[in-house]
């Protein structure tokens, strides 16, 4: 093999182990925000009800009510929209449950033993 052509496979793989870095640095693709951000599920309301967040983000559901709450996706009650969107079960009193965005879109969800209880996660690129 020619010196030119040993330069190209080095190159490629520089390019490689470069986007490999990112990914195991970033969690994710290059350019991913990675953001935790907060929901509090207070009584009788989300706060904040909606939030603007990056791919890749991660929200974290706070219950500081005294009931048990469900955040997850509509509509109530399969929640299909983005079914992955759905702890699958309540949230305790002085609990948390996160969930990582990975699909750009606006988000509506809901509180599943709540339904009147409403919000949207704007996710964008």
């Amino acid at each position: 093999m020619k010196r030119k052509d040993w330069n190209i496979i080095a190159g490629a793989l520089g390019v490689i182990l470069l986007i490999a870095a990112g990914w195991m640095v970033l969690g994710g693709p290059l350019g991913r925000s990675g953001k935790t951000w907060t929901v509090s599920m207070e009584p009788g309301k989300f706060v904040p009800d909606t939030l603007t967040i990056q791919v890749g983000d991660r929200v974290t559901f706070v219950n500081r009510d005294t009931e048990p709450r469900w955040p997850a996706s509509n509509l109530h009650p399969t929640h299909g929209i983005y079914p992955e969107f759905d702890p699958q079960e309540s949230v305790p009193p002085g609990s948390s449950w996160s969930f990582v965005f990975d699909r750009a879109g606006g988000w509506k969800f809901h509180d599943h033993l709540i339904p009147g209880l409403r919000g949207i996660i704007q996710v964008v690129q």
